[in-house]
């Protein structure tokens, strides 16, 4: 008896012990669990953008759909008054710290978040009530290994934008086999938030052709309005070939892009790089057409600078005074 009692303990001990180093990283959910679960290849998620076609968390009243589209509505729905001060952050999220990182966007006070690599419905559930926002999420991925999806974030006094997107196959991105985009139009301006694609096989094709759907869109030509991008572009502003087109197009990098040559690694390093190797692939641009505009600041949010703690990536922000 004492054999088998001495071999139930030692089992719960080894239990409790590797539940403890699982858990690292993760958060505990109280109502269930980790609520930070990595999706396995076995993941009963299968169709989940059929299932699933539009996500939509208001924080009071509102009306969320796609413009157009069945149950939409095909204008934004609009505050009172013109929005003189705008704070845009672009943040990929890829360590899935979805309370702390809505902890960041709330205390930043930002208006507008473009947020990437948003693992289920869920946590940007969790996402959008931690930063006491209002939200639109877009599954994107879903594959043998990558399933995630991009997400916009806006506060409330903004109204509620009318959203267009549009996702399409990238036989050559390494590592994914789909990206897409979100289209918000507010009543004020324009934002698109995407993931542009990664890899080394023939990804520059990929981004190009990205590039090329995105600036093609007949909202983004026809109007007039202020037109933003904020995305995990992975190519940095200094890639004149892969930025170009934007450039062409009318678009500004609002980021502060000066940097610095690291003599001991061979590199150049932005000052506000948003990755751990001095690189800078999350960018906010911006097509101004009739908007004037002052950059009031912009960079990594202070509370952001535990470095690399809650993702991958460091969140950027900018804050615009919008000028008439």
């Amino acid at each position: 008896m004492k054999k088998y009692l001495k071999i139930l303990i030692i089992f719960a001990l080894s239990f409790l012990v590797s539940m403890q180093t699982f858990g690292q990283g993760m958060e505990w959910d109280d109502d269930w669990g980790w609520d930070d679960w990595w999706d396995p290849p076995w993941d009963p998620y299968d169709d989940w953008d059929d299932d699933y076609p539009d996500y939509c968390w208001c924080q009071g009243p509102c009306t969320c759909g796609l413009g157009g589209g069945t149950g939409g509505y095909t204008l934004p729905k609009c505050p009172n008054g013109k929005i003189e001060l705008l704070n845009i952050m672009t943040y990929n999220i890829e360590k899935r710290n979805y309370r702390e990182n809505g902890f960041i966007m709330a205390t930043g006070r930002t208006d507008v978040v473009a947020v990437q690599e948003i693992h289920g419905v869920s946590n940007f559930e969790t996402l959008t009530q931690r930063a006491g926002m209002d939200g639109h999420f877009y599954p994107i991925i879903n594959n043998w290994f990558w399933k995630f999806g991009i997400g916009l974030l806006w506060k409330s006094h903004l109204g509620t934008p009318k959203i267009t997107r549009n996702k399409f196959y990238t036989p050559d991105d390494t590592y994914d086999s789909e990206r897409g985009y979100i289209i918000a139009e507010f009543c004020d301006f324009i934002i698109v938030v995407s993931h542009f694609p990664a890899g080394e096989k023939n990804n520059n094709a990929e981004k190009k052709k990205m590039t090329e759907k995105i600036l093609g869109e007949s909202i983004i030509q026809n109007t007039n309005k202020p037109v933003f991008i904020a995305a995990d572009f992975n190519f940095s502003p200094h890639s004149s070939n892969l930025l170009n087109p934007f450039t062409t197009d009318g678009f500004n990098v609002l980021n502060d892009t000066t940097r610095y040559f690291n003599a001991n690694e061979n590199k150049w390093y932005y000052y506000h790089t948003t990755t751990d190797d001095g690189r800078m692939p999350d960018m906010i641009m911006l097509k101004q057409n009739s908007l004037n505009y002052e950059i009031m600041w912009r960079g990594i949010p202070e509370n952001a600078k535990p470095v690399h703690t809650y993702s991958d990536h460091l969140p950027y922000v900018v804050k615009l005074k919008l000028i008439e």
